[in-house]
């Protein structure tokens, strides 16, 4: 049997996989590891090596101990960019993402940064461009783990998705807004929206800038 039709054999069973996911609503981040993990390794042995190496950059943000639940509703572009690799007419538009001066400016070695947010490919993407800057960067795909690793971790800048699986960001604040203070570290909220409104929540509840999700992966 060809390659290709190893392909087109894994690409069905994947969309099987998306649509048995679709059906339940939602998964664990240990499904999902797993998921990645074998689709890396079968990937790879039948000429697909950029899905494995796609596969390869999600596993280093997920974990196989944690049984969090993620929305399938947020896992559209990790979906969309796995079936790029199947199929190279589908088109993936990712847009570029300008960080603020004011961080940039501010990266080095010594930088550590906790980035709370639910879409994988998002914060793959600013992950990767962060460590460029020369920062460490560390990954919370929920608020509440975002909570604890703010506190174990203590980061020097923490970015919040204003929408997250178990909470809201602005709940995430106000849990951490108070000891960020005391130990001088930087709080942003990210939202694909932003309006007056949130802005004036994003100060009132203790963060120091909202910073605009301008693009489509």
């Amino acid at each position: 049997m060809s390659q290709k039709k190893y392909q087109n054999m894994l690409a069905q069973r994947t969309e099987n996989i998306f649509e048995e996911w679709k059906a339940r609503g939602s998964l664990t981040e240990r499904e999902l590891y797993y998921f990645l993990h074998k689709l890396k390794g079968t990937s790879g042995t039948i000429g697909l090596q950029q899905l494995s190496l796609f596969c390869a950059s999600q596993l280093e943000i997920l974990t196989s101990s944690n049984d969090q639940k993620i929305p399938v509703s947020s896992l559209e572009n990790l979906k969309n960019r796995i079936r790029s690799h199947f199929d190279d007419t589908i088109a993936v538009k990712k847009e570029e993402f300008q960080l603020p001066d004011r961080y940039v400016n501010r990266l080095d070695q010594e930088t550590f940064i906790l980035i709370i947010d639910q879409d994988l490919e998002f914060v793959s993407y600013l992950k990767e461009l962060l460590e460029k800057l020369g920062a460490q960067v560390i990954i919370s795909l929920n608020g509440k783990r975002g909570i604890e690793q703010f506190y174990s971790m203590r980061p020097s800048i923490v970015i919040i998705d204003a929408k997250l699986p178990d909470m809201t960001g602005f709940e995430v604040l106000d849990q951490i807004a108070e000891p960020a203070r005391q130990k001088n570290t930087t709080l942003a909220i990210s939202s694909e929206e932003v309006t007056k409104e949130i802005l004036i929540e994003t100060y009132r509840r203790g963060a120091m800038d909202l910073i605009s999700k301008p693009f489509d992966m």
